[in-house]
């Protein structure tokens, strides 16, 4: 998906198509884009058969990639967000492993493109999907779909939920697919200042809600994931709360029901725990104090 993305975009764009593997198409779908970005697209579209520009009113990153998906015909799907590069060799490393023993999704390792240096992410390898499930909830893996390669039939009957435009991958992540990895780097995620994903708005983070109240649904008749589920709303309730402008109250109503765990969760940090102990008493100058210390 494309978004006022015209910073990076012709090297987004050509790490694509220098891929050592040929048999791909590339969809690029515009999403309302202010910026010069649509006329970069139908460049590489006249230059290269296998780019195909789709050009829509803006709608989020859901409702580009439901285009995408929808006007798709390959046998595997993998998501490349338009201000970051794909690796040499790339879709040809997870292709060949996808293929060797029948994969539904295959995870590559990543690199995480700072200011100053670069971050290396590599993955330890689980083949339980319900385990790889719980490192998604709890933030230990990234959920992010542009490291993976999906096969085409886990989208079936499914599709990403339009206006839901941050974290929206993980919900696409709760079937039990049959999974692999390879143990190369595939994916540079660059952090560019001003980017999407540096930016959450108040509309990000009732995505986040959202999506976090869905993924309580589905999985609230499972034992084996409540704590992860408890968890991961105390995260939401404090990516809130760093985030948001919004009254300390909104906070403590969010996800109310894991209020009395704060400070009984084993993983959340002390300074952390403490914050949203006292938000959830509607106290909230630990909190003005806190971000005045992160200015």
């Amino acid at each position: 998906p494309i978004y006022n993305a015209s910073i990076g975009l012709n090297e987004c764009i050509n790490s694509i198509l220098n891929q050592s593997f040929n048999d791909f198409e590339v969809l690029l779908i515009n999403d309302g884009s202010l910026d010069d970005s649509l006329h970069k697209c139908t460049v590489f579209e006249k230059r290269d058969s296998r780019v195909k520009v789709f050009n829509k009113s803006n709608g989020g990153v859901s409702s580009a990639r439901n285009v995408g998906l929808k006007n798709s015909i390959g046998k595997y799907i993998f998501h490349v967000d338009a201000d970051d590069l794909l690796l040499e060799n790339a879709l040809l490393n997870l292709y060949k492993r996808a293929e060797e023993d029948d994969l539904d999704i295959v995870i590559g390792d990543y690199i995480i493109q700072h200011k100053t240096k670069d971050e290396p992410i590599k993955h330890i390898e689980i083949s339980d999907s319900l385990n790889l499930l719980t490192e998604f909830l709890n933030g230990t893996y990234h959920n992010a779909l542009w490291n993976k390669l999906l096969k085409r039939e886990l989208y079936y009957g499914l599709q990403f939920v339009d206006g839901v435009d941050y974290m929206e991958d993980k919900l696409i992540l709760l079937k039990k697919p049959k999974i692999g990895f390879i143990k190369s780097f595939v994916y540079r995620y660059i952090q560019r200042e001003g980017s999407y994903s540096n930016n959450i708005s108040e509309k990000s983070l009732e995505s986040v809600v959202f999506v976090v109240a869905e993924i309580g649904k589905l999985l609230k008749n499972r034992p084996r994931f409540i704590d992860d589920i408890v968890y991961l709303k105390l995260r939401c309730k404090l990516l809130i709360l760093l985030n948001t402008k919004k009254t300390n109250r909104f906070v403590s109503k969010t996800f109310d029901e894991v209020n009395k765990g704060i400070l009984k969760s084993k993983k959340l940090q002390l300074k952390y725990k403490i914050l949203l102990y006292f938000e959830s008493r509607n106290i909230s100058i630990l909190t003005k104090v806190y971000r005045l210390i992160k200015k």
